[in-house]
């Protein structure tokens, strides 16, 4: 059951997982600035308006970390690493700079991101995180963290040069490198990662050593002392996470918050215990209300800039049956028989946009399979240097009906012709 976001407003939760401060109606947030929220169609349920407050609230739990003496670490393009080794710090939290990539949608480009960013040279030739430029130039969306960490090696292209622009406007960045992700050649020492991907051995011992040099860059610049326990045991609270996604994403959530849910995996909203709380309470409502599911089960590749696109693919009769939005690595579950930096450093290996595009795109088709899905959803990120090749690799390596379809930071100038090739595509798969 779905509603638009006056009748979602009336499933506040009486016993909110959220501080009162967190509580309250969306329509609060609407008012403020984030006026995609009005045409988005909710899930209707006390779980679901929990999770989007937690989502929305975000940026006033950095600035409340920011009052309250947190040495705040802002994690660029490693998609769940870094976060992990911050959360065994008592001392520091981790947020997503990357996540500004959503501001457009969310505040109806009534910001100036996307002109702020044209002017430094970041044009719609770069992908839309390119509104992260524009964040920390208005420095009015989040806090200016105290330290700026970037994975950097195999990883886009864009986010590269932005990373770059960032630097010579005078934020530092602390690199770590995340070397090309290839299969072991035959003799060679190799690691078998949690994809079942084999990959050099010493491809991984690049990683975790700059791992190491990161935790101890960290641990200096926060004044802590941890033990490796400490960092074990927020391995182990990150397990706890994922295992509450796993079944999240296979009960049948509507698509607009199982991406909700999905992007939890990256940095936990900034507050693991919270996220933890929220997650178990969708997980525990999913499992309670479940219900025969409906429509054509696709198949989703690549995040949405839009975020009400989700609810379009619903509305032509699709169901998101299974996804891979650009972090599978981040879903699973982490080794705790090896030494935790080995573990994150086997988890960073594991990152599929670190290696061929052949090698993501064979997961996701045999995880669309695992799915029982109809068809595969290509959904191109413009300006992305990736995306040209991803559902031409699909139509190689499978027999999946494939659509293509490209998702900008706001869709409604040509949603007309979006929604009917969407529902042409599920018209097909059904048949």
């Amino acid at each position: 059951m779905k509603g638009m976001l006056a009748e979602f407003d009336r499933y506040q939760p009486q016993n909110s997982m959220l501080p009162a401060a967190w509580q309250g109606p969306l329509q609060r947030h609407a008012v403020a600035g984030d006026r995609r929220l009005r045409q988005l169609a909710f899930h209707l349920s006390p779980a679901a308006h929990d999770l989007w407050n937690f989502l929305l609230t975000e940026e006033d739990r950095l600035h409340a970390a920011r009052r309250q003496g947190q040495f705040l670490v802002g994690a660029m393009k490693d998609l769940g690493t870094v976060p992990i080794l911050v959360n065994a710090l008592p001392q520091a939290t981790a947020f997503y700079p990357d996540g500004a990539w959503w501001l457009p949608c969310f505040k109806t480009r009534q910001t100036q991101l996307l002109e702020v960013a044209d002017a430094q040279g970041a044009t719609e030739g770069f992908c839309p995180v390119r509104a992260m430029l524009g964040a920390f130039a208005l420095q009015c969306h989040f806090p200016m963290p105290d330290l700026l960490t970037c994975s950097t090696g195999a990883t886009c292209d864009d986010f590269k040069a932005l990373a770059q622009r960032l630097v010579e406007r005078g934020h530092a960045i602390e690199y770590w490198e995340i070397p090309h992700m290839r299969t072991a050649e035959p003799g060679e020492a190799a690691c078998t990662l949690a994809s079942g991907h084999r990959v050099p051995a010493v491809l991984v011992d690049v990683i975790e050593a700059e791992l190491v040099r990161l935790w101890q860059e960290l641990q200096q610049r926060t004044g802590a002392e941890c033990a490796l326990k400490e960092l074990q045991q927020a391995i182990a609270r990150s397990n706890r996470i994922r295992d509450l996604l796993r079944t999240i994403l296979s009960s049948g959530l509507p698509a607009l918050e199982q991406l909700i849910c999905a992007m939890m995996a990256l940095h936990y909203c900034s507050d693991y215990a919270m996220c933890e709380a929220v997650l178990t309470r969708v997980a525990a409502e999913a499992a309670a209300t479940a219900q025969p599911q409906q429509g054509v089960p696709l198949y989703w590749i690549n995040p949405v800039a839009d975020v009400r696109v989700m609810n379009v693919l619903e509305e032509v009769g699709g169901r998101l049956a299974g996804s891979d939005f650009m972090f599978a690595h981040a879903l699973d579950r982490l080794d705790e028989t090896v030494s935790p930096l080995r573990a994150l450093a086997c988890m960073a290996a594991d990152d599929p946009m670190a290696g061929p595009v052949e090698v993501r795109m064979r997961r996701a088709v045999a995880d669309a399979h695992r799915v029982g899905a109809k068809g595969i959803v290509v959904s191109r990120i413009p300006g992305a240097s990736h995306c040209p090749y991803e559902s031409v690799c699909v139509k190689q390596l499978s027999d999946f009906p494939v659509v293509e379809i490209e998702v900008d930071s706001l869709v409604d100038a040509y949603a007309p012709s979006l929604t009917t090739r969407l529902q042409a595509f599920v018209e097909m798969c059904a048949s």
